[in-house]
């Protein structure tokens, strides 16, 4: 998988508020729709939902240290659980194996 380095802020695009600091519990997302913006010291990255859908759990470990999303992205860097508005969209997402193809076929670092 892709890793973020340096994460250094995150800032939530719920509800088409800008200014929130990380997902928080009850914020919906359309599928494909500005879900958070991560910062590092060089650039600054969107982060796009997969699926439409409500916030159900947000990670507040990684929302107070965003060094997480870089660093344990598959692990403790998680940023939100999603209740889905459309449960057949999930039948979309790739699994782990399916994203790893995808980024080989693009050249990407990993």
């Amino acid at each position: 998988m892709c890793r973020l380095p340096s994460v250094a802020r995150l800032e939530s695009a719920a509800n088409g508020e800008e200014n929130t600091v990380g997902p928080e519990v009850g914020a919906t997302f359309s599928k494909n729709g500005n879900a958070a913006t991560v910062e590092s010291v060089k650039a600054a990255s969107e982060i796009y939902a997969p699926i439409a859908g409500t916030v159900a759990e947000a990670n507040v470990r990684a929302i107070d240290d965003p060094t997480l999303i870089g660093q344990a992205p598959e692990g403790e860097g998680w940023l939100a659980r999603l209740h889905p508005s459309d449960t057949s969209e999930i039948d979309s997402l790739m699994d782990a194996d399916g994203y790893r193809a995808l980024l080989d076929s693009l050249g990407a670092e990993q």
